[in-house]
């Protein structure tokens, strides 16, 4: 279709712009259909790679090693460009605002991306635990069920919950001992160049290329995220590229909560495991008790 768009018949824009052409010719419009030519074909050009090595990609290990340090303040090295590597395509684009603070950054990818390993490593974990107390290797407790004094097993509970906790904050690092492929994604700080100016001039002028051959966008979600112009100009390609892609968004706010709850109910089971064992004595839980009345009472 033309662009602009033509204005209406009859309107006064429309006789200034016949009157125009009549006085200058057809060159007006060749201009603008030149013009609009050669912007489909820079917008169309940004979707490809010219050179297959600009496409790069970096494990989540990478990204979320050392508590996501990459995403702190440090000075960029040549070293950052040299954890990713080329890549035929992208599990993830991660768009992110570095004004938002690293740890919370930290713990928002840690629960998207290792959510699914955590679940698994302490499902096994807990079935050991289980198998463990079953063959009596593993101490139960006893609980009273009406006037019944029954055996109860409390360690596949606690071990897969510190397991979950654990994962989800350090799965990244057992990830490449497991049997299955390590995400691999896009941060700019990893997969453009940003010491090499040529370099890192090509990859902005294709970002839209790295979402184009992204499998979904990961959005760290935060206050400033919709207040900054570049992560809006990320938002609206991968939109406009995919209207119904996959875009998954990550509040920062979120993980908090999740991994305080966590370890809250890790901490309570394995305070009550530890007060019903049969060889903890009677002065252990007389101080288990007083400090739990002194905990009630200062809340």
């Amino acid at each position: 279709r033309p662009w602009p768009p033509p204005p209406a018949a009859g309107s006064a824009a429309n006789e200034e712009r016949e009157l125009e052409d009549a006085e200058l010719g057809p060159a007006p419009r060749l201009a603008r259909d030149i013009t609009f030519t050669k912007v489909t074909q820079e917008a169309l050009r940004s979707l490809k790679f010219q050179d297959p090595s600009l496409l790069r990609g970096a494990p989540v290990s990478a990204v979320l090693r050392r508590r996501a340090r990459i995403l702190g303040d440090r000075a960029v090295k040549e070293k950052h460009y040299s954890a990713s590597a080329p890549v035929d395509h992208l599990d993830a684009f991660i768009s992110h605002n570095w004004a938002t603070p690293r740890d919370r950054q930290f713990l928002a990818l840690s629960l998207h991306f290792n959510l699914v390993p955590a679940i698994i490593v302490s499902t096994v974990v807990s079935c050991i635990a289980w198998a463990l107390t079953v063959l009596g290797i593993l101490p139960s407790i006893q609980e009273v069920f009406g006037n019944e004094s029954l055996a109860v097993g409390v360690w596949c509970q606690i071990t897969g919950m510190l397991t979950f906790g654990l994962m989800l904050v350090w799965g990244h690092t057992v990830q490449a001992f497991l049997p299955w492929r390590e995400p691999v994604v896009f941060l700019d700080k990893l997969c453009v160049h940003q010491t090499d100016l040529e370099l890192k001039r090509k990859g902005i002028e294709h970002l839209p290329a790295f979402l184009y051959y992204s499998w979904r966008m990961v959005v760290v979600y935060s206050d400033l995220y919709l207040q900054k112009l570049w992560t809006v100009y990320e938002l609206a390609t991968f939109l406009l590229l995919f209207p119904e892609g996959c875009l998954q968004v990550v509040p920062v706010s979120f993980p908090r909560a999740a991994i305080a709850l966590t370890s809250l109910i890790c901490l309570s089971r394995t305070v009550f495991a530890v007060y019903y064992l049969p060889a903890t004595n009677a002065f252990l839980r007389a101080r288990v008790d007083s400090t739990i009345l002194t905990v009630a009472m200062f809340v």
